[in-house]
């Protein structure tokens, strides 16, 4: 079966143009770093139970996150860390033949940039 994700904290979507910093009254650091996100160039179908997605990546990333989920769910199974360098995902174990909606996130420190949700 796929691997359901539990983050452990959640990153907030970034502002370009700025840099990380926490607020004044003690709260979650406020996420100002820019950071592209990463590009899904596209996907394919390997089999009736796997999907290869094809990722082009942030420069500015330190690593990756990859989230899914089948079309009209929410997406809520993923791959928690890729590796920097990362140009393919690919999702097997899925129910046969589904489309799977898909989204790389790109990390800078506590700052997340998050590709558009593609669906093959």
């Amino acid at each position: 079966a796929p691997t359901l994700i539990v983050p452990t904290s959640v990153p907030q979507q970034i502002v370009a143009g700025s840099s990380a910093s926490s607020s004044s009254n003690g709260g979650s650091p406020v996420c100002t770093i820019a950071i592209k996100p990463p590009l899904l160039q596209g996907a394919k179908r390997l089999t009736p139970t796997s999907v290869e997605f094809i990722l082009w990546e942030s420069s500015d990333a330190e690593y990756y996150a990859f989230v899914y989920g089948y079309v009209g769910e929410e997406m809520k199974y993923g791959i928690p860390y890729l590796s920097k360098g990362t140009t393919k995902v690919e999702i097997n174990d899925l129910k046969p033949n589904i489309h799977v909606n898909g989204q790389a996130w790109a990390f800078k420190g506590a700052c997340v940039a998050k590709s558009e949700v593609l669906d093959p």
